[in-house]
C-alpha cells in the first residue's frame, strides 16, 4: 500500500511538471489563455503562460514533496499537497 501511494505521489507531481512545462514553452499562446481564462483581450499572453508554468511546477514540487512525507508516515504527504492544492484553487476561485 505505500508503494501506491508513493507512486501515485510521484505520478501527479510528474505530470504537473511536464503540464507547468507546457505552458511555459507554448508556441500558440493566445489559444492556451483563452482555455485558462476565458478572454485574453488586452492581457500579455506570455507572462501569463509563463507564471502558471511556474505555479503548476510548484505544485509539483508539493507532490514531491508529499512522496517524501508518505516515506515517513503513511497518507500524510498525499493529504497536505491535495489540500495545499485545493484551497489554492479555491483561493484562486473566490479573487
Amino acid at each position: 500500500m505505500k508503494i501506491i501511494i508513493i507512486f501515485i505521489d510521484l505520478l501527479m507531481a510528474t505530470v504537473l511538471f511536464f503540464v507547468g512545462r507546457f505552458f511555459i514553452k507554448l508556441r500558440n499562446i493566445e489559444r492556451s489563455v483563452l482555455f485558462l481564462s476565458g478572454d485574453y483581450t488586452g492581457l500579455n499572453t506570455e507572462k501569463i503562460c509563463r507564471v502558471t508554468g511556474k505555479r503548476i511546477k510548484t505544485w509539483a514540487m508539493l507532490f514531491c514533496l508529499g512522496g517524501i512525507i508518505d516515506f515517513i508516515k503513511l497518507g500524510a504527504g498525499i493529504i497536505i499537497a491535495s489540500v495545499f492544492l485545493l484551497s489554492y484553487l479555491y483561493f484562486i476561485w473566490l479573487i
